[in-house]
């Protein structure tokens, strides 16, 4: 073998591996925590947008209401499956780009009361707790 083709061999190898290492880790590692952080800006479309119903709870068009109860539950669900999506979580959660587990559970809790608390008006005072309390723990602000 020639000098020149051992340094092309050579070369061509390392890139080949930089590569591949490249799309390993983008792939585990920080496409899920890119995912998530998207997953925050979509809860704060659905508060936003869902907050006329969930903030005026009561009798109102099934719909509305069904549309508002599965958005938010979708949330609500994606939050937990790509909460547990990310790898290694803890690490993330060191350098503080992810909350804790314990806050995300809660976070998920609180938007599976509002999607459940859409009928009945005695819970108006106990959605704008969740609301704020969700804001805290995903450290979001929604301006309702």
């Amino acid at each position: 073998m020639s000098e020149l083709f051992k340094i092309v061999l050579v070369t061509l190898l390392t890139v080949s591996g930089a590569i591949v290492i490249g799309q390993i880790i983008t792939s585990f590692f920080i496409q899920p925590v890119h995912e998530w952080l998207m997953l925050k800006g979509e809860i704060i479309d659905s508060l936003i947008y869902h907050a006329n119903i969930y903030c005026n709870p009561g009798p109102m068009n099934k719909e509305v209401r069904d549309e508002t109860y599965k958005e938010l539950r979708r949330r609500a669900s994606q939050l937990m499956g790509k909460t547990y999506a990310i790898r290694p979580y803890r690490l993330w959660e060191l350098l503080k780009v992810v909350h804790c587990r314990q806050d995300i559970k809660k976070a998920h809790s609180n938007l599976i009361f509002l999607s459940n608390s859409l009928d009945d008006a005695k819970y108006l005072e106990e959605n704008r707790k969740r609301l704020k309390e969700i804001e805290e723990l995903l450290n979001i602000k929604t301006s309702i």
